[in-house]
Order: structure tokens, then sequence, then C-alpha cells
């Protein structure tokens, strides 16, 4: 891992730089043909209604006999079972295109006073209707903006941004934390009564985002660059 000076991150930094694996590494055994990922966008919210957009990304897909699909279930933050979708996989022809799920009524909008969380699960069957992999994810419904004079608006409603920075470091460990601390420190943050977390200078730990979404933390993300 030896500079490179043409190369983010630089040397213009009093934090510490990135150097050997410092993040989590899993062995996992997956099928043939698994889900590598899901993307869910919500492009319409409001108090009335929120839809939801999900496509799977698909690794072996070359594998796959005719006749399997991708079913997907939506969960609402209390965990009862929304109306889902299914999805064709024709093989031979890429990743599936995203799914628009029915519309959410008057869906329960995320927000640091009330982070609410819905879960999509997303399943790869054959055509037998028997699973080969599973993967969940969750989401919140918000929208936001800056009105004409630049206050901050959460969901039609303003927001006082009140919060404060952090690095990915510790005494001791460096940028090789275990997720309890990433999680401790996210803690410590609400407790006082912040909302808002800057997260300097650099795309930071899966943990510290799912904390946030859980907590109810608004994040200002960066990439690792500054001083540059």
């Amino acid at each position: 891992n030896g500079i490179d000076r043409e190369l983010i991150p630089s040397q213009k930094a009093d934090f510490v730089l990135y150097g050997g694996i410092t993040r989590d590494v899993y062995l996992q055994t997956r099928p043939g043909s698994f889900i590598a990922g899901l993307q869910i966008d919500t492009p319409a919210v409001s108090a009335e209604a929120g839809t939801v957009r999900v496509s799977a990304l698909i690794e072996g897909l070359d594998g796959l006999a005719e006749g399997a699909r991708l079913h997907f279930v939506l969960s609402a933050p209390d965990g009862r079972p929304l109306p889902g979708g299914e999805v064709q996989i024709e093989t031979g022809a890429g990743t599936p295109p995203p799914l628009r799920l029915p519309e959410v009524e008057t869906p329960r909008l995320w927000s640091p006073g009330d982070p609410a969380l819905y879960r999509i699960e997303a399943a790869l069957v054959d055509a037998s209707g028997r699973v080969l992999h599973r993967v969940e994810e969750h989401f919140g419904f918000r929208w936001f903006e800056f009105d004409g004079n630049g206050a901050f608006l959460l969901n039609g409603k303003r927001l006082l941004l009140r919060g404060t920075h952090r690095h990915e470091e510790h005494a001791g460990l460096g940028a090789a934390m275990p997720n309890e601390l990433h999680v401790r420190d996210m803690e410590m943050m609400k407790d006082v009564g912040a909302n808002f977390v800057r997260l300097a200078h650099y795309p930071q730990d899966p943990s510290v985002y799912d904390a946030a979404d859980r907590l109810g933390l608004i994040l200002w993300d960066e990439l690792p660059w500054c001083r540059g």
C-alpha cells in the first residue's frame, strides 16, 4: 500500500491513513447463482404515498434454468407484510429489470424522531419453486430539500441540524475498529441529542450507516480526499 501522490488519498492529513486490511473480512459459501446485491429506490415519496423500485444484481446467471424468478416481499416497520412482487428472469438476457412494487399508502416517514425502516426480502427461486438464495435490505421513506433561504427541510418540515464530525479511528486500533466501537460512537452522538453526523473525510464502515438508519441520524458522506 505504497504512497502514490497522483492518487487519493492524499498525504495532507492529520488522521489515520489507509493501510492493510482495516475492515471486516468474511468467507461466505454461496450457490452457483446468487443475489450479489439489492438496489432500492424511492422515486416518489409524500405523506400520502410512497413508491418503491427494487432491482437485484445476480451472479451466475448462466447457471439458471428457464423459469427462474426473483420474488420480493416488502415489510412495514412493525413487521407487517405488504404487497410485494415477482420478476421473471430471462436467461442470457443479463440482469433483470427493476421492479416497481405496489404503492405504499400513507407511509411511515423516516426522521430522527421516528427512524422507521421498511424491509425488502429478495429470494432467487428456480422453476420448481426451490429458493436458491435469499437476501434482505432496509430503507426509509423520506424526502429532503433546502428552501429559498437555505433552511433544511425533511419531509416538508424545517429541521435544525445539530451534530458533530466523526473520524473512523480509535486509540490503540487506528482505523481497524470493530463494529461494536463504530456503533457505540453513533449511539453516544444520538444520546447527546445529535440528529446529524459529518463523516470525514472518507466513506466509513457499513455498520456506521446501518446504525445511523436505525438510530435516526442524518449523514454527510464524503469522498476520501481533502486539502487537495
